[in-house]
């Protein structure tokens, strides 16, 4: 049976697990936005810190709901489940909205009703808030995008909405514990068999690096290895549709778990996973690369590759700007944390 959800409604879903330092900004953040139908539901999971204090100051516009600790899956299940929006919108304790949000999203879901849910463009805020676009240049598609969505997570979860019939239609999140980490990600792959996912190119949000937030990397390669065979298992139909897709995103991690293992000079391991992904000839020569360091026994070529990463982004946004000299500065750095990188090469030196 269909429920019947309250019409334009959206229903803002903060779970915060000792997060008490951030969480008034990103309530406040939410508070500020122009669109102003919502409801704010913070799920306290399980808090040891002063995350009930915080939210009472805002005790006349935020519902608060306390749950033994379990993990942000069944803190939004929980949160979700005493909602009444026709929307559902997601914010992490230690995000920020930005004050067009909902307004931007809720009209471009009202003028778009194939789409079932729409993520958008977030700034990126680094330790020292450095900040930048997520998307540079090449805009994520709309539609039935599981096939790229299943290759790399471009979707970033404060800046989703989804209508909330989808989320029920897909059972909601997942909450077993080795999804910790990624269960946002399976919610949007097992959303995005069934319905049509909208990008929408605004800046909504801003996204903050500052340490704690992220896990290991080892941890979520191991926890997507787990997710693929989840899928695998549970949806057989994709690989008659998609023939490789589970292959190439298996060579994929493989070739991250490598770098990852060669970060820690765990050598060994390392070239066990580099012999497999060298197979792939998108990642050929960068595998060759991490099996001479294998062989020579240094990790000079792959020290960081997430902070890699966030050196790149920036220098992405730099050189967009036209700021090319201090652009190919971040380039350089980028390059000393993870050398396996062509495009970077390119730019700094013009070819």
């Amino acid at each position: 049976m269909t429920k019947n959800y309250k019409k334009n409604f959206v229903s803002v879903i903060i779970p915060s697990y000792n997060s008490d330092r951030y969480l008034s900004q990103a309530i406040e953040s939410v508070l500020a936005q122009s669109y102003k139908e919502f409801e704010i539901i913070v799920v306290d999971d399980g808090s040891t810190d002063n995350t009930r204090k915080v939210v009472e100051k805002f005790k006349d516009n935020v519902i608060y709901l306390y749950k033994p600790n379990g993990g942000p899956a069944s803190a939004r299940n929980l949160g979700i489940s005493k909602s009444i929006g026709e929307f559902i919108a997601f914010i992490d304790a230690d995000d920020i909205w930005l004050p067009e949000k909902l307004s931007l999203q809720i009209n471009y879901l009202l003028k778009n009703p194939q789409f079932g849910m729409i993520h958008a463009n977030t700034l990126v805020a680094e330790k020292d808030w450095k900040t930048y676009p997520f998307f540079l240049g090449k805009i994520p598609k709309s539609g039935r995008i599981f096939k790229e969505l299943f290759l790399d997570n471009i979707v970033n979860n404060l800046t989703v909405v989804i209508r909330h019939s989808c989320f029920d239609a897909i059972n909601g999140f997942d909450e077993s514990q080795w999804l910790i980490g990624i269960e946002d990600y399976d919610l949007w792959l097992r959303t995005a068999l069934m319905f049509e996912i909208g990008y929408l190119d605004k800046t909504v949000a801003i996204y903050r690096i500052h340490g704690s937030n992220l896990s290991s990397d080892g941890n979520r390669i191991y926890s997507q290895l787990l997710l693929l065979e989840k899928f695998q298992r549970e949806f057989q139909d994709i690989g008659f549709r998609y023939p490789g897709l589970f292959q190439e995103k298996k060579d994929r991690l493989i070739y991250r778990w490598g770098c990852w293992l060669f970060e820690n000079r765990r050598f060994d391991d390392a070239l066990k996973k580099f012999r497999i992904s060298v197979r792939r000839s998108y990642l050929t020569i960068h595998s060759i690369l991490g099996l001479i360091g294998c062989f020579l026994r240094t990790n000079c070529l792959c020290k960081n590759r997430d902070e890699a990463m966030h050196l790149q982004r920036y220098a992405n946004y730099l050189w967009v700007q036209g700021d090319k000299g201090i652009a190919r500065k971040y380039y350089r750095m980028s390059l000393k944390q993870y050398a396996l990188q062509a495009t970077v090469l390119k730019r700094i030196w013009g070819f």
